[in-house]
């Protein structure tokens, strides 16, 4: 099931990047296709414990991208992408606590934030690296 579709307004114009964030998209979607289909909260643990450290990896990879294109905005960004990781390991713990299950909060608050950060953050990037 996707939640998330790749359209190539989201496209940076870089191989790495496109490749990363189509993988990012991927992990939302199976998050939330595995909590639908009410998959073992292992698997589900699993899936987020992928995404989690996906993550990490793929914003650095973006702003270590901003830094190269002097973006202006790169702190701000940086400062979504940190909030993300932050929120991505407060769930973890909670769920390795078992305090909570993964459950629809989680994906609602996956789903409206990449939805959003990828409209309208990378969105603004966007803008500006195709000027570059």
């Amino acid at each position: 099931m996707v939640f998330i579709k790749w359209d190539e307004q989201y496209a940076f114009n870089n191989a790495e990047l496109d490749k990363q964030h189509k993988e990012l998209i991927e992990y939302v979607n199976a998050l939330q296709t595995a909590v639908i289909n009410g998959d073992e909260q292992n698997l589900l643990g699993g899936v987020l414990d992928e995404f989690a450290a996906f993550s990490v990896v793929y914003f650095e990879r973006e702003e270590q991208f901003f830094i190269e294109l002097n973006y202006s905005k790169y702190l701000e960004h940086k400062q979504e992408h940190d909030d993300l990781i932050r929120k991505l390991i407060d769930l973890q713990e909670q769920f390795i606590d078992k305090q909570i299950m993964v459950c629809f909060d989680a994906l609602d608050y996956s789903d409206s934030w990449l939805n959003k950060h990828i409209k309208d953050y990378d969105g603004e990037f966007r803008l500006y690296a195709r000027q570059s």
